[in-house]
């Protein structure tokens, strides 16, 4: 069963995946630069994502919806964010609270070798 998509930037990876590795600071720097949550998924943790995205990743999702795959230059994520988030316009967040308040990134520990990461 697939999980829904948060609000916020994902970067859609695998364990030993160099090209996500590589990606996933601009990602970061990407979400706080439009002040959203960052969070890195595991496919291989969800049979729906690992089956429609396996031969994809890296996938940068904004919102779920893809806004960059594959060999993506890192120089270009922001880019492809700050288009993304202004075609979908200004999002309040539901409780209220500033837009600022609910930025936060999240980087989960390297996993060891031979090791999953665990869905938070």
């Amino acid at each position: 069963m697939a999980s829904s998509a948060p609000a916020g930037l994902e970067l859609l990876s695998r364990p030993g995946c160099h090209l996500c590795e590589a990606l996933w600071p601009a990602v970061v720097a990407a979400a706080r630069a439009a002040g959203l949550p960052a969070v890195r998924v595991d496919i291989d943790q969800d049979r729906d994502l690992r089956r429609a995205f396996t031969l994809r990743i890296p996938v940068v999702r904004l919102d779920g919806r893809v806004v960059a795959e594959g060999r993506v230059d890192p120089l270009d994520v922001a880019g492809a964010v700050a288009r993304a988030t202004a075609a979908r316009g200004p999002q309040a967040p539901a409780t209220g609270q500033s837009p600022m308040a609910h930025a936060r990134v999240t980087e989960p520990p390297a996993p060891a070798a031979g090791r999953r990461i665990e869905p938070r």
